[in-house]
C-alpha cells in the first residue's frame, strides 16, 4: 500500500513540477533555457566560454534543449503514469493507451496553460514531442515488463 501512494505522490509531484515550469513568463523560460545552453557548453568544452561566443550557443542550442526538455519531462511522466495504472489493473495494452492518452491530454492542457502566461505560447509541435516522449517509456516500460514475465514463465 505504501508505495501505491508513494508512486501516485510522484506522478502528482511530477506533474506539479511540469506546471511550476509552465508558470515562468517568456523572459524565465528562456534565462532556464540559456542558462542550461551555457552550463552544458562549459562542460563539454571543460572551460569558460567568452562572452562573445555565448549568445552563439545560445542562439545555435536555446531550441534543441527547450525541445529535449519538453520530451524528458513528458518521458518521466509517462514512466509514471503507466506505474500508477499498473498498481490498480494488469498490464496490457489497455493500460499503455490510457497512459499514453493521459499523457497526452496532460500536455494539452499545458499548452493551454501557457496561452495564459505572459511572452509564452501554446504550440502544437510541443504537444506532439510531449507526446512522444510518455508514448516512448511508456511502450519501453511496457515491452519490458513483458519480457520480464516471459522470462520468468519459462523459468
Amino acid at each position: 500500500m505504501f508505495f501505491r501512494v508513494l508512486k501516485i505522490v510522484c506522478l502528482v509531484a511530477w506533474m506539479g513540477l511540469i506546471f511550476s515550469f509552465s508558470m515562468d513568463n517568456g523572459v524565465q523560460s528562456k534565462e532556464k533555457s540559456n542558462g542550461v545552453v551555457l552550463w552544458l557548453s562549459k562542460l563539454i568544452i571543460r572551460g569558460e566560454i567568452p562572452k562573445e561566443e555565448q549568445e552563439q550557443y545560445i542562439e545555435k542550442y536555446s531550441k534543441y534543449i527547450r525541445k529535449t526538455a519538453h520530451f524528458s519531462l513528458y518521458f518521466v511522466l509517462g514512466i509514471l503514469s503507466i506505474l500508477v495504472l499498473e498498481d490498480f489493473h494488469p498490464l496490457t495494452w489497455k493500460e499503455v493507451l490510457y497512459a499514453i492518452f493521459f499523457v497526452f491530454l496532460y500536455a494539452c492542457s499545458d499548452e493551454l496553460h501557457q496561452l495564459f502566461i505572459n511572452e509564452r505560447s501554446g504550440q502544437l509541435l510541443d504537444v506532439a514531442i510531449d507526446t512522444v516522449g510518455g508514448t516512448s517509456s511508456t511502450l519501453c516500460y511496457y515491452l519490458l515488463r513483458r519480457k520480464k514475465n516471459e522470462k520468468e514463465t519459462t523459468t
